[in-house]
């Protein structure tokens, strides 16, 4: 049995947006949870209270040229009968959009930390739980062609940092894109990548990865659809295997009635798990060179339609 009780304060404060554009939000609150078995145990069960005070903070800006949109929020959770340590968590995102030069160079720089199993298939329990913490920055340089249509070249580099299995990892990835807008509603988006993973540790092989896709986007007072095809061949170091093979994303949000939403999400992807290896040395006869593998999903429901994809 788990109960909640939730004592929200909330303290709100903002900058005049006449003169900045600046909205800053802060929120305090105490919540408390009951567990009869915090420590997800099936014998020696444990009865506590789980006290965790904490606030939030956000930020949004926006004009034509600087668009930002932040919320972080802090955490101290206490375990009344030290089934576990007392910890901070902070989580949030954030995202920031430069418009240096009109039509012309974007800067972008975004962060996100998130709290995560590190072990899928074990208890979610303090001990298997981490935060990982991902950041991305980088420039776009946009030339117009023919119309509404660009050519888009961009640069992106990533860091991602975890707070307890230590896997850390940069990435670098390189884009040229080229927009086709075909009507008021219609987009066409070619694109080619080229992506390098480089993880701290070296025992973990590098990944290189390029591929090529086409996006169609239709966007209606109704209706979001976003559909894309394309190959990626992945290439990794320390003689680990290389996969290759198609790779396809669809994503429809319809908004069937006044009250009824439909969502329908399918994705074929390659994905790298190397990062398995931080979780602890592979016993005698265990092999990890599979670790890079194309994956599969489909997911359908009704719910709130998502916001517009641009």
């Amino acid at each position: 049995m788990k109960r909640n009780l939730i004592y929200p304060i909330c303290l709100v404060g903002w900058l005049p947006a006449a003169t900045l554009a600046l909205d800053l939000t802060a929120n305090i609150d105490v919540e408390s949870d009951y567990s009869t078995n915090s420590k997800q145990t099936p014998t020696n069960e444990v009865e506590e209270w789980i006290h965790r005070p904490g606030f939030n903070v956000g930020a949004t800006h926006s004009t034509p040229s600087l668009t930002l949109d932040a919320n972080y929020e802090f955490e101290r959770r206490f375990y009344q009968e030290d089934s576990f340590e007392d910890e901070n968590t902070t989580t949030g995102r954030a995202i920031l959009l430069w418009n240096a030069l009109p039509h012309r160079l974007d800067f972008t720089v975004s962060n996100s930390r998130t709290e995560t199993p590190i072990e899928s298939i074990d208890p979610n329990t303090p001990n298997n739980r981490q935060v990982v913490s991902n950041t991305q920055a980088g420039p776009i340089l946009r030339f117009r062609t023919r119309g509404d249509d660009e050519l888009q070249l961009q640069y992106l580099y990533g860091d991602r940092s975890n707070e307890v299995t230590g896997n850390d990892s940069t990435t670098h990835d390189l884009t040229a894109r080229y927009k086709l807008v075909t009507s008021t509603t219609n987009e066409l988006a070619f694109e080619a990548i080229s992506r390098q993973t480089e993880y701290d540790d070296p025992l973990t092989p590098e990944l290189e990865a390029t591929v090529g896709q086409v996006i169609w986007t239709r966007s209606a007072n109704d209706l979001e659809l976003s559909v894309m095809g394309g190959y990626n061949q992945s290439e990794r170091d320390l003689g680990r295997e290389d996969v290759d093979g198609s790779i396809c994303d669809l994503s429809l949000d319809w908004q069937a009635r006044p009250n009824t939403a439909i969502s329908i999400a399918a994705v074929r992807a390659i994905g790298d798990q190397t990062s398995a290896l931080s979780s602890g040395t592979p016993e005698f006869s265990e092999n990890f060179n599979n670790l890079l593998s194309t994956t599969s999903e489909l997911s359908t429901f009704p719910g709130k339609k998502s916001a517009s994809r641009k």
